[in-house]
């Protein structure tokens, strides 16, 4: 059983606590100490599920608050989406985190698509480009839309035997 602390002791905890955290130095480690936390318990699927139930139901809760707020925010991205502006920024920042994602950068991306449609066999584009892998140019020329050739001879098919 944990134990209690005296009224005087608790007041003591809590000042030094407050001059602790007015600390910026003590607040920094604090803050990383948290984050770290933070991550190890998103790995977590059981923490996952909870956090993702309790942000349902926060929702939920604002909604049924104010039953305008969902209209309001439509009605804010079809403003924001008939911006050609504002369009044309999302549009640029989703692909730069898509090629981001992919882990090449939309420079290399345009280059192995050069290069297969000046020579569509991947694994000779593989050995031009540094940095990449067959399994990635395949991909990259399936998005694309660029149709592969095979080089070598052809494969015989065996027969079975009678």
């Amino acid at each position: 059983m944990p134990r209690r602390f005296s009224k005087t002791d608790r007041k003591k905890r809590s000042a030094l606590m407050k001059r602790l955290n007015a600390d910026p130095r003590f607040a920094a480690k604090r803050d990383a100490a948290a984050r770290t936390n933070l991550k190890r318990l998103g790995a977590d699927p059981a923490f996952a599920a909870k956090r993702d139930a309790a942000s349902r139901a926060a929702m939920k809760r604002l909604h049924k608050k104010n039953p305008g707020l969902a209209a309001a925010a439509g009605a804010r991205l079809r403003r924001l989406n008939a911006d050609p502006v504002f369009a044309a920024r999302r549009n640029a920042a989703v692909s730069a985190t898509q090629s981001r994602l992919r882990g090449i950068s939309a420079a290399t991306r345009d280059a192995i698509i050069a290069a297969l449609e000046a020579d569509p066999n991947a694994s000779r584009v593989v050995r031009i480009i540094d940095g990449v892998g067959y399994k990635r140019v395949l991909k990259i020329a399936r998005e694309a839309g660029i149709r592969l050739w095979r080089g070598g001879r052809p494969r015989r098919r065996l027969r079975p035997y009678v």
